[in-house]
């Protein structure tokens, strides 16, 4: 049977500044749908019932976080900072609490979790980042208030700095990969790190940032017009992964190498 092709909805936006061309925070708690607060109560008692008095703080990012979350297509993204030294975290079981999530709210598409140490939050400016500008703080202090504003400009360059270690290590993970669910995972995974480095290579001509995946391919696509098709390719393999194996790897090593070098170009 022939598959459907993928609708691609036009949902997200980019980030607002204000007069002083400081990113302004949309998200907020005020912000969260009904049908998603049951989703992020969870959450939090699980990261308690895990992490328990190790946890200084817990955050909601992305369209959970900003009231614009749509039932089977948006993920949940969050993150635990803790109090403990980073070489004493334990991340082996936030994968197994994810699918624990995803399990038991059908309608979210993905559960994304992570734990960050107080003491190394310095070294983790995407994490400030977050915090400061989309993150709302379900648990614990608030870091935002002890993080400086940010501009829209290079040092939001999160995903393009690592682009070439993730895509290397994507295609030889896949190698070992047999799961459907698994290759599907790593194909959402690597596709949306491709879209929000597009969107950061030019972030300083566009002066427009978000994490949301169809912006993302939008402002790529205004200024590589020759490249649009291909970033279009990249948008739907993130919506609709494949298990295709040997697809994902074409991509990665077709547009995914010129990414590369261009995101080293732009990051100079």
């Amino acid at each position: 049977m022939e598959q459907e092709p993928t609708i691609i909805k036009e949902i997200g936006g980019y980030l607002s500044v204000d007069e002083h061309g400081f990113i302004v925070k949309v998200a907020s708690p005020e912000k969260f749908q009904e049908t998603w607060k049951p989703v992020i109560e969870e959450i939090k008692k699980v990261y308690l019932e895990n992490f328990g008095e190790k946890i200084h703080s817990i955050y909601i990012r992305g369209s959970v976080a900003k009231g614009e979350a749509v039932e089977g297509i948006s993920d949940v993204d969050s993150f635990a900072v803790v109090r403990n030294k980073e070489d004493e975290v334990d991340e082996s079981i936030l994968e197994g609490l994810e699918t624990q999530i995803e399990n038991k709210f059908p309608f979210v598409q993905g559960a994304e979790m992570g734990v960050i140490s107080l003491g190394r939050l310095d070294n983790r400016s995407s994490f400030k980042m977050m915090i400061k500008t989309q993150a709302v703080c379900i648990y614990g202090e608030d870091l935002s208030n002890e993080i400086a504003p940010y501009k829209i400009d290079k040092g939001l360059f999160i995903h393009s700095h690592n682009l070439e270690k993730s895509i290397t290590s994507t295609i030889k993970g896949l190698e070992e990969m047999q799961d459907k669910s698994e290759i599907e995972e790593k194909c959402r995974w690597i596709m949306k790190n491709i879209l929000r480095s597009g969107c950061e290579i030019v972030i300083t001509r566009s002066q427009k940032y978000t994490r949301d995946l169809y912006p993302c391919y939008k402002v790529f696509a205004e200024y590589y017009p020759e490249h649009e098709a291909e970033m279009k390719e990249v948008l739907t393999l993130a919506i609709s992964p494949t298990e295709d194996k040997e697809k994902i790897v074409e991509v990665l090593e077709r547009f995914g190498s010129w990414m590369i070098e261009e995101s080293k170009l732009q990051n100079k």
